[in-house]
């Protein structure tokens, strides 16, 4: 009357490969592209008033137009750098986790089979927007002056 109890839904570890994958990779995978828009944002801003205080200043104050003016590209190429290194480092991820068990849940998880999978492919997706967003905002800090004159 007992029968030996049998796994219906043996669906293994939601992330089997969580120890091959480091822990500071994927949060880098993850925030590094967003981190670096927002830190592009404060940069710019910061940078293009203290060009615009410059232009009104005497030519002695503290940095003058041109330097400024290099800064704010400095600033820029950075985290296009960044962005794209977080996207690389997605992508190793993607490649590290390929064997993940696939488990057959439906939805997105079938594009990411399990947890580090599934984090390294928005890890992609996040790196792709933020890096178009980083490149449209370089393309108005460099096409033309921020002061608006």
């Amino acid at each position: 009357m007992t029968e030996p109890h049998q796994a219906e839904f043996d669906i293994g570890h939601p992330a089997p490969d969580r120890g091959r994958i480091s822990r500071s990779l994927l949060a880098f995978a993850l925030l590094g592209a967003p981190v670096a828009w927002s830190l592009q944002l404060s940069g710019n801003a910061a940078l293009g008033g203290l060009g615009c205080l410059v232009e009104a200043r005497p030519r002695g104050f503290i940095l003058n137009w041109e330097a400024t003016a290099i800064a704010i590209v400095v600033v820029n190429v950075a985290a296009l750098v960044i962005a794209v290194v977080a996207l690389a480092a997605s992508a190793h991820l993607l490649r590290e986790t390929r064997h993940e068990k696939m488990q057959h849940s439906g939805g997105v998880m079938q594009a990411g089979e399990g947890r580090t999978r599934y984090m390294a492919v928005w890890g992609v997706w996040g790196s792709v927007l933020f890096l178009i967003a980083i490149g449209a905002n370089t393309v108005a800090a460099v096409w033309r002056n921020l002061c608006g004159a």
